[in-house]
Order: structure tokens, then sequence, then C-alpha cells
């Protein structure tokens, strides 16, 4: 009897069924990994920075408590002042 290329492939397809089972049952599971944006199991070193940036708390600077009609109250009292003999 001479195989048929259908045949051929449906053999083929039981064979790597039957490899990938066993396969499945040798190894150990895998962990499953939390993927990152980049689409990789690990993360990059821009994303590590981010995610440190993240857990720091956040530095006060000088625009929080800015206030610009202090700064206009200040010529005011900025003004030419003589100088004394």
């Amino acid at each position: 009897m001479i195989p048929t290329p259908g045949h051929r492939k449906e053999s083929l397809c039981s064979i790597t069924k039957g490899k990938q089972k066993l396969w499945e049952e040798i190894s150990p599971p895998q962990p499953s990994r939390k993927l990152s944006p980049s689409g990789s199991g690990t993360k990059s070193w821009a994303e590590e920075i981010e995610e440190e940036q993240m857990q720091r708390p956040k530095e006060k600077s000088m625009w929080d408590t800015f206030d610009i009609a202090k700064l206009s109250n200040d010529g005011f009292k900025l003004d030419y002042v003589a100088p004394e003999k």
C-alpha cells in the first residue's frame, strides 16, 4: 500500500501531538509571568526606572507654593532706597 499525502500528514500530526503530550507530562509547569508592555517577559531598564520613580515619595516643588500675588507685591518693597550718608 502506498501512503497518500493526506495519510502522511495525518500520521505526522498524530506523532507531533503525541510528542507534545509527552513533553507536557515530563516538563515542570512554567510559572506564569506578567508580560511587560514591551512584549517580552523581562522589564526594560526604562520600565524599571519608571517603577522606582512611582514608588518614591514625590518631592515638593517650589511651584507647589508659588503665588504670583506675593511676587507682584515685592515691587513696593524693593523700590529705590536712597543711600544714607
